[in-house]
């Protein structure tokens, strides 16, 4: 334990000689963008927020989109993000436009696609460790840019937010963001509205695949953006063959890009209570997700996503920093090893593990057990008021 701790202290300090070396290499080498220059809102008309990171973290970044839409009704507002994510903001009311970044790696094509869209004001809500939308944005040569300033990323912007020394809720973040711009932060949570055809569309998906209306669902998504956040999926087959025969239920079995090893494993612990959801859209497995009774995953993009659509889950959480990450909404339970003096770490990889292998079936079942009861009693009330 003391090595880990003395090798964590270590990772710290290097990211911060890192970003210190970086911040002082662009400001001696882009030292007239320096002059900050105060944000005049009459002069916005086009507005550009760019969120080129993971799902989650684009799920968290929602109030801050509509609290620009708020601080700024009359402005066109246009967002960028990966291909993959574009379907959870089509639709929604204070987004005007989605432009996809397809090479988000190239920052010369990220220019060419800002300078098409012509804005007046860019946003960049990336974390500091990031350059791509930054520069990109100043290659684009955008009047007004802003972000959040550390490691040199302050050349790059007109107005910059500071994150400051302590961790913050993403959310809390982002409307650090909002008020350089001249907006007001709210304290609400990320919501998602699933439209009536989506939900027809993903019932009819779950019978065909045979997890049939009436039965409770138990979805579980094994999969985490690095292998230090993934529980062992042996531990969630125990736990959702237990739920499932304990309530004659379903499993319905959800992954992502590069989960499908997971997935099949999952089901073969578990094939005769599980069925297995296809690859789908982002907005489609919010729809799927609004179909079953709760979720049990890792902290990932689907956890946040099932928080957005209002749907009780239960998460195991190793070396994610909690007061960042931590998922919103109701009913929503996490599981953590609080007495570990070396978690959260931010480690893509682990040896030990102790974060999430101290975390036991029996927690997970007992947590979701509760969660699903009141689930399905609330399901069979409302019921019973439709059927009177």
């Amino acid at each position: 334990m003391i090595l880990r701790l003395i090798e964590r202290a270590a990772r710290r300090a290097a990211r911060r000689g890192m970003l210190a070396a970086r911040a002082g290499v662009l400001r001696m080498t882009h030292a007239s963008g320096l002059v900050a220059r105060e944000l005049d809102p009459s002069a916005i008309r086009r507005i550009l927020a760019v969120r080129l990171d993971r799902l989650g973290d684009l799920v968290l970044t929602l109030p801050a989109l509509d609290d620009l839409a708020d601080a700024y009704p009359n402005a066109h507002r246009v967002v960028m993000v990966p291909p993959a994510h574009a379907p959870l903001l089509r639709g929604r009311t204070t987004v005007h436009r989605v432009v996809v970044a397809e090479h988000d790696g190239d920052v010369g094509a990220l220019a060419l696609k800002i300078a098409a869209v012509e804005p007046d004001l860019a946003i960049d809500f990336s974390p500091v460790d990031d350059l791509r939308a930054a520069r990109a944005m100043a290659l684009a040569r955008v009047p007004a840019r802003i972000g959040f300033a550390g490691g040199g990323r302050e050349v790059y912007f007109t107005k910059t937010a500071s994150p400051g020394p302590r961790s913050r809720p993403l959310t809390e973040l982002n409307g650090l963001v909002v008020r350089a711009v001249g907006g007001t932060p709210s304290t609400r949570a990320p919501i998602i509205e699933i439209d009536r055809d989506g939900g027809i569309e993903a019932e009819g998906l779950l019978r065909q695949l045979g997890a049939p209306s009436g039965w409770p669902r138990i979805a579980i998504h094994p999969g985490g953006h690095y292998p230090s956040q993934r529980w062992p999926v042996e531990r969630f087959a125990d736990v959702a063959v237990a739920l499932a025969a304990r309530h004659n239920g379903k499993v319905v079995i959800l992954g992502g890009p590069g989960d499908d090893e997971m997935v099949r494993a999952l089901h073969r612990f578990g094939a005769e209570h599980s069925v297995m959801v296809p690859p789908v859209d982002v907005l489609s497995l919010a729809s799927v997700l609004s179909r079953c009774d709760i979720l049990i995953a890792n902290n990932s993009g689907p956890l946040h996503l099932a928080g957005a659509i209002g749907m009780p889950t239960v998460s195991v959480m190793g070396p994610t920093d909690p007061v960042r990450f931590w998922p919103m909404g109701v009913e929503q339970t996490v599981l953590r090893r609080r007495e570990l003096a070396c978690s959260p770490c931010a480690r893509g990889r682990c040896g030990p593990h102790d974060c999430l292998q101290g975390i036991t079936v029996s927690e997970v079942l007992d947590a979701a057990q509760e969660l699903l009861d009141a689930a399905l009693a609330r399901r069979h009330r409302s019921e019973a008021g439709v059927a009177t």
